[in-house]
């Protein structure tokens, strides 16, 4: 079996920056591809900044895959490789928020989705309701977010 190489991403997004931090996204996930990343795995919030609802607001937060998601899919297609992307998203039938993870797999297809279940009370996203494993070239993969109390050491 072919090791599995994983590009975990650590990008100082800006908030409230959305184009900016979407070339970011962009260029980090080449730079990945180039050093021969099977994975890459954007930050949480990456897109947006922590915080970013009192900066932005929510309108400019789409059902995805929206305009630029769909452009990322492409650019990830070309690249091969498969990517793990934190990405807000608006659900199309009520309207809800959600702190979103995408898995794009090499193809460019948006392969699974999982909504983060333990939310912040930051007021803009909705939890989630389950955690739903994919397969992925015969493993198994699960994205889940937790909510750990940080303890001194």
């Amino acid at each position: 079996m072919k090791p599995l190489r994983i590009a975990l991403l650590h990008l100082a997004p800006v908030l409230g920056e959305i184009d900016a931090n979407r070339r970011l996204l962009e260029d980090a996930t080449r730079i990945a591809a180039s050093q021969g990343a099977n994975w890459v795995v954007s930050p949480e919030l990456a897109v947006s900044g922590y915080g970013f609802k009192s900066v932005i607001g929510t309108d400019w937060i789409t059902p995805e895959p929206g305009e630029w998601l769909r452009h990322f899919c492409k650019r990830v297609r070309a690249l091969g490789v498969n990517v793990f992307l934190s990405h807000p998203e608006r659900d199309s039938e009520d309207n809800t928020f959600y702190n979103s993870v995408f898995f794009i797999d090499s193809h460019g297809a948006i392969a699974a989705r999982h909504r983060k279940i333990n939310t912040v009370s930051d007021g803009w996203s909705s939890p989630g309701s389950t955690i739903e494993p994919f397969d992925w070239n015969g493993t198994k993969v699960a994205s889940y977010f937790a909510q750990m109390p940080i303890r001194p050491m």
